[in-house]
């Protein structure tokens, strides 16, 4: 960064800067909202976010903070009806902060401000939004660069398997207090998850 002909291809706009985030960043991330009239909603949310550094491409925004210790994996964010709402973004992520979007707009910052240091569970999602870090939620994307342009552009890894497989041992290690115990216990938690949920149910100890 010291030399002055390195510095001077920055002055065009044909050059994108990537931020890599997660733990090689000391836990930096950033919080993806694909959808613009989602973003004060979740501002609203999430206060202390509000002064934190805000970048945006062509829609909805980039919120970056900091984590004090253990940055998740990226992870997509879905609403409860199965509509794409952002990612949260860290371990095996890039995010563009400054340059042109494929668009052919210019990435621009929000809000121009150090990232703020927040715990992950001290983060609040508006009640139509999955909560990414639920347990019964399938949604750790494979290490990857990414951009401000997310939705057909990253092949995602299906952790499904993992997360029942985790399910059935949990089932096999408690002990259900009744019928009803065992069935919600077994309840489906997303559509095309009620064949699993039945070997789920099939491991169960007698109470």
């Amino acid at each position: 960064m010291s030399d002055p002909k390195y510095l001077k291809r920055f002055t065009s706009k044909n050059i994108n800067i990537g931020i890599a985030q997660g733990a090689v960043s000391s836990g930096l991330c950033s919080i993806d909202i694909d959808v613009d009239d989602e973003v004060e909603r979740f501002i609203a949310l999430n206060p202390t976010l509000a002064t934190s550094l805000r970048s945006k491409g062509a829609r909805g925004c980039n919120i970056w903070f900091r984590v004090p210790c253990d940055p998740p994996d990226t992870k997509k964010i879905t609403t409860i009806a199965g509509h794409k709402w952002g990612e949260l973004r860290a371990n095996g992520s890039q995010t563009i902060i400054d340059g042109r979007h494929p668009s052919g707009c210019d990435y621009q910052l929000i809000v121009e401000a150090s990232p703020v240091e927040i715990a992950i569970e001290d983060i609040r999602w508006p009640d139509h939004v999955l909560n990414p870090f639920s347990k019964n939620e399938s949604n750790t994307l494979g290490d990857r660069s990414c951009t401000e342009e997310t939705d057909d552009t990253e092949a995602t890894k299906d952790t499904q398997d993992t997360n029942v497989s985790q399910e059935i041992v949990d089932a096999v290690n408690y002990r259900f207090t009744g019928i009803q115990d065992a069935v919600n216990f077994a309840l489906p938690s997303e559509k095309h998850t009620n064949h699993d949920s039945l070997f789920i149910s099939a491991s169960g100890k007698d109470p």
